[in-house]
């Protein structure tokens, strides 16, 4: 009677979600050109197969998006000088509807392993791309903000959902779905990496709207199609027609990001923050001078940082700031130390420009006024 073979089982351990996203990470790509092609992958554990099956989602083109009614209520000013009067501003409720989301086939595994990279720290010696957010930034033409007061939101989707699902910002942020997914993983890291109180005291919606916020595409072809510049040019719109636009599109995630912002450390002092085309800044910012930007503002408390990322015609903005925020580890480039502005903020030129170190400065002092421009 002859002997029956059976056949060999080979047994593997798969290691965790971190480590494989440690395994695949390749060198990231500096901006000005597109990064490196990804290493070949290794065979996907069933821990991946299933944070794929929830990350690597992305809306169907017929998915519905649920309006959201606002109202402008003339005569009440818009501005406001804290974050505490900016989130009343836009109501953010205590209580949010907890979102769903749309699993996926395994066929997103290569989108999962590209949005966890971005969660895992630097190995040592390595480099991360540059902070776009401290990139100078082209400011819109000289005008006055509407002396408006949105009406009362109703928040009813958690933020991803509200990502994932709203026509308009799927209208000019093409990869919503992508930056959904980095935003989801880097927010189930950051517990791991953060202090789990600040992370807690911030709210999962809150958080993961900081995170949107931060995220950028590090597209070759520039900055359009990022949430922050989309958000950020209709937040600078002048005209009421088109801030009522604004709000029925961005108002849920502001509300969000405002009051998950208001949440973070404080920031009191200075800050700096780089603006191209010294010929126009200097012609505007004049000493005695109201400034409002309209827009959240990214700056930074090291001037060596800021000069780093300015133009050669660029001018140094010196702000002296007492509602900053710092994002610290609460961001997609936490090796910066970046302070986050509100679009309510308000400031006054409190200098003629000098020069520094062979820098052109101009000083402000964040206070409150009735007149203002951008």
């Amino acid at each position: 009677m002859g002997m029956k073979l059976l056949p060999m089982v080979s047994l593997s351990f798969s290691p965790t979600t971190a480590n494989a996203a440690k395994n695949w990470r390749g060198a990231t790509g500096m901006r000005g050109g597109p990064p490196p092609p990804p290493p070949p992958h290794p065979p996907p554990s069933p821990i991946l197969r299933r944070r794929a099956a929830m990350t690597a989602s992305t809306p169907s083109p017929d998915t519905p998006a649920l309006s959201h009614p606002c109202a402008v209520l003339a005569g009440i000013s818009f501005a406001a000088g804290s974050w505490d009067e900016s989130i009343k501003l836009w109501n953010v409720p205590q209580a949010h509807v907890a979102h769903a989301a749309t699993l996926a086939s395994q066929s997103g595994l290569q989108e999962a392993a590209s949005a966890a990279k971005d969660t895992v720290r630097p190995r040592e010696g390595e480099t991360r791309a540059e902070n776009p957010h401290l990139k100078p930034q082209e400011e819109p033409q000289i005008g006055i903000l509407p002396t408006t007061k949105w009406e009362d939101i109703s928040l009813q989707r958690g933020l991803l959902e509200e990502l994932r699902a709203n026509d308009g910002i799927r209208a000019v942020c093409r990869e919503i779905g992508r930056i959904a997914n980095d935003v989801e993983v880097k927010a189930q890291e950051l517990p791991f990496v953060v202090a789990e109180d600040l992370v807690k005291n911030i709210g999962e919606h809150q958080l993961q709207a900081i995170l949107a916020y931060t995220h950028d595409l590090q597209a070759p072809s520039g900055k359009a199609g990022n949430l922050y510049f989309e958000l950020n040019n209709a937040l600078r719109k002048r005209g009421v027609e088109d801030r009522a636009s604004m709000m029925r599109t961005w108002g849920p995630f502001v509300c969000y990001a405002l009051k998950g912002m208001g949440q973070l450390p404080a920031h009191q002092g200075v800050v700096y923050r780089g603006m191209p085309g010294k010929d126009f800044v200097l012609s505007q910012y004049k000493k005695g001078r109201p400034i409002q930007w309209g827009a959240f503002s990214s700056t930074s408390t090291s001037k060596a940082s800021s000069v780093q990322f300015m133009e050669a015609d660029g001018v140094l903005l010196k702000i002296d700031v007492q509602s900053g925020r710092k994002l610290g580890a609460i961001s997609f480039f936490p090796q910066e130390e970046e302070v986050i502005l509100s679009p309510n903020c308000r400031f006054v030129v409190t200098s003629d420009s000098y020069e520094q170190d062979g820098v052109t400065l101009v000083d402000l002092v964040e206070t409150t006024t009735d007149a203002f421009i951008s």
